[in-house]
């Protein structure tokens, strides 16, 4: 199918405008003679102008000809590392393969049966100046490609290396769930790039001043863990003044009722006298345990009871279920991935029971928590012990004994 040019589409442009005042004077008045004289002279003048616009588009086309000839000339080998198909320049295929094999067999190696992965392509470079490798568009019935361009003077490690291929093979595979799916929708907007196990950590403990929940699941409380990834909340009394304190209560409560108000009642006023009214207008705080306590499961308010910026805790919850669940663990994950409670979905895929597997990824997490954290107790240790060694010399001078 023929694009029309943009010289060509100038030019009728030109014409129907020209001829616009001769179709009105036609109608009015027929035909002129001074009109079509003046109307040619000035087609003639702008003759010039329209072969150069000609001109400057061949030219371009042309170059554009050229440019993807030269592209699809590049010599590249396409290598396999699992389903992944990588294509790169000759020169780069033992790295690539070296990078992408190090990745898929420390991450990836539950996953099998990804139709997302199986039809796409991998490019990959890393150079100074990565060149453009060309492939076929998708709109023009080339396969779906993910590419992975690293500049050496910002990509200088391989730790880095294998970060971006990483984030980019979780990207590639999310395309296995629907954007609706309850899986999708309570990973929330991070990737597998979050998989980092310190990065949980660092989550959980930035957050614990203002929610019990993250200092209980700090604290080796596994119903505490699951529920810091906004699962498995029983909605008792105890547990919500256990984890949340009274503000964080009313808040919880605010955001479930202006949501709950927005999308299912269509913003309609609250009714005075009730529950939700006592505790917005009166700021309740038993009005607000007590909607907390009817409505926890609300899965519209498992943000706020996260919070804000948490992702790595959902990510390598579900990437730690993945692991524990063995050969075939992808495939359960696509058979469930519909499911309205992802805490049954992690259950069935790794094959263990709630309490189980949020004791095993809690385990897993303060295991690789970050030295910051880790060093806070000897640090602390270390400063008491400099402030008796100081003292005791400030004892020993002459200048502080009583004469």
């Amino acid at each position: 199918m023929c694009r029309p040019r943009p010289a060509g589409v100038l030019a009728v442009a030109l014409l129907l405008w020209a001829g616009a005042p001769h179709a009105v004077l036609a109608r009015q008045a027929g035909p002129s003679p001074q009109s079509m004289e003046e109307l040619e002279r000035r087609l003639e003048a702008l003759r010039p102008r329209l072969q150069e616009a000609e001109a400057a588009m061949e030219e371009a086309l042309a170059r554009r000809r050229a440019e993807q000839a030269a592209l699809e000339r590049q010599p590249v080998d396409t290598i396999r590392v699992g389903p992944l198909r990588i294509v790169t320049p000759p020169d780069q295929a033992e790295l690539a393969q070296e990078l992408f094999s190090d990745v898929w067999n420390e991450e990836f190696g539950n996953v099998s049966g990804s139709p997302s992965l199986e039809r796409r392509f991998f490019t990959f470079q890393w150079r100074v100046r990565p060149d453009f490798i060309y492939m076929v568009p998708e709109e023009d019935g080339g396969p779906p490609v993910s590419r992975v361009e690293l500049h050496r003077l910002v990509d200088r490690t391989r730790a880095r290396a294998r970060a971006r291929i990483l984030g980019v093979l979780s990207e590639a595979l999310l395309n296995d769930f629907t954007f609706q799916s309850p899986l999708r929708r309570w990973l929330g907007r991070g990737s597998l790039s979050d998989l980092e196990l310190a990065s949980a950590y660092r989550e959980l403990a930035l957050s614990a001043e203002a929610s019990g929940v993250h200092r209980a699941c700090l604290s080796d409380e596994a119903a505490a863990c699951w529920a810091s990834a906004g699962l498995g909340y029983d909605g008792s009394m105890a547990t919500l003044e256990r984890w949340f304190p009274p503000e964080v209560r009313r808040q919880l409560a605010h955001e479930g009722v202006a949501l709950s108000n927005r999308f299912v009642r269509e913003r309609l006023p609250l009714d005075p006298g009730t529950e939700e009214w006592a505790c917005v207008e009166e700021d309740s705080q038993a009005a607000c345990d007590r909607i907390l306590q009817a409505n926890f499961g609300w899965p519209r308010i498992l943000p706020y009871v996260r919070g804000v910026g948490l992702s790595a805790v959902e990510w390598t919850l579900f990437w730690h279920a993945l692991q524990r669940g063995g050969e075939g663990a992808w495939g359960r994950t696509l058979e469930r991935a519909e499911t309205d409670d992802p805490g049954d979905l992690l259950t069935y895929v790794s094959g263990l029971s709630a309490d189980e597997l949020a004791a095993s990824w809690q385990d897993a997490v303060v295991a690789h928590r970050p030295l910051l954290y880790a060093d806070l107790a000897t640090a602390r240790w270390s400063v008491l012990l400099w402030i008796l060694v100081f003292a005791a010399f400030a004892m020993r001078s002459t200048r502080w004994r009583s004469t």
